[in-house]
């Protein structure tokens, strides 16, 4: 066997629950570990395939692909160079197709959440959650509500989250399974002091949209071109393996964008959609 072990979530003894348990035996094997999405169903269990790793010096590194594309280098380089000015608001707004067949494969650990995390927040958003979580950093508190509308599942299959930056930037997060065409139909949009960003993809559109609005006009083309230095995760992870290059989503970064999930559960399950603080940091 290799140094490393790539493992992915499909069937029951890959469900989400079972990460930090196969993670931690190959890291005590002397493997080096990257895991998919989400890194794991809880947020405990997070922080315990952290500290084994930083104990036993692996690698850990969780595959949040899309921090591998164009789009979103793009959009947190141009927030950074201050192209929007300060940002005041924004909204992810995920519309998926999952039909009870989904849920029911497998083993049917979809949709539960001891085994899935919970639903379509957990499974499908939390590549949108680490999204923002990458360009925008962590919010300082956020709240939720959850409901189960179309599907026999014991989770949410549509959830509404708004989250707070300390710096007044207020996001909201609604995502649904329900939506009855077959897609992956994404709006994306920041609202700046002197700018504004626009993307939708899927759903009604054939192929993705992105405009700018910077220094008065709107525009298909981006402020500033970003080089890729990584096809993908994996990519990125064998370099790490190899050469020592910086993991682009280690360990700790999965655990940043999990606490945000584990803060708007505890806020819709346990609070009643108050607001719950996110504790970022192990």
């Amino acid at each position: 066997m290799g140094r490393e072990l790539i493992f992915d979530d499909w069937g029951l003894h890959g469900a989400f629950h079972r990460h930090a348990e196969i993670g931690i035996a190959a890291m005590e094997a002397g493997k080096h570990v990257i895991t998919t999405k989400p890194m794991e169903a809880t947020l405990d269990a997070c922080d315990e395939l952290v500290r084994v790793a930083e104990a036993s010096n692996r690698l850990l590194a969780v595959d949040f692909n899309r921090r591998f594309t164009t789009q979103l280098i793009t959009l947190k380089e141009v927030i950074s160079a201050g192209k929007f000015g300060r940002l005041l608001n924004g909204t992810n707004a995920l519309k998926i197709r999952r039909t009870m067949d989904y849920f029911r494969r497998n083993g049917g650990w979809r949709g539960t959440r001891r085994w899935d995390g919970g639903g379509v927040l957990s499974n499908q958003s939390i590549h949108h959650i680490d999204m923002l979580a990458f360009a925008l950093g962590v919010p300082d508190q956020v709240r939720c509500d959850v409901w189960t509308q179309g599907h026999d599942i014991e989770a949410e299959d549509l959830g509404t989250a708004v989250w707070q930056y300390r710096d007044g930037l207020v996001i909201t997060f609604p995502a649904t399974t329900s939506y009855p065409a077959q897609a992956w139909y994404n709006q994306l949009d920041f609202v700046g002091i002197d700018g504004a960003y626009a993307h939708v993809s899927s759903g009604p559109y054939s192929e993705p949209r992105t405009q700018w609005y910077i220094e008065g006009a709107w525009s298909d083309r981006a402020p500033l071109v970003v080089e890729l230095e990584w096809i993908s995760a994996v990519d990125n992870f064998a370099a790490a393996v190899r050469s020592g290059a910086a993991l682009t989503c280690p360990g700790r970064d999965g655990r940043r964008t999990q606490s945000i999930l584990h803060a708007m559960y505890r806020s819709a399950y346990d609070a009643d959609g108050r607001w719950m603080e996110v504790h970022s940091e192990l």
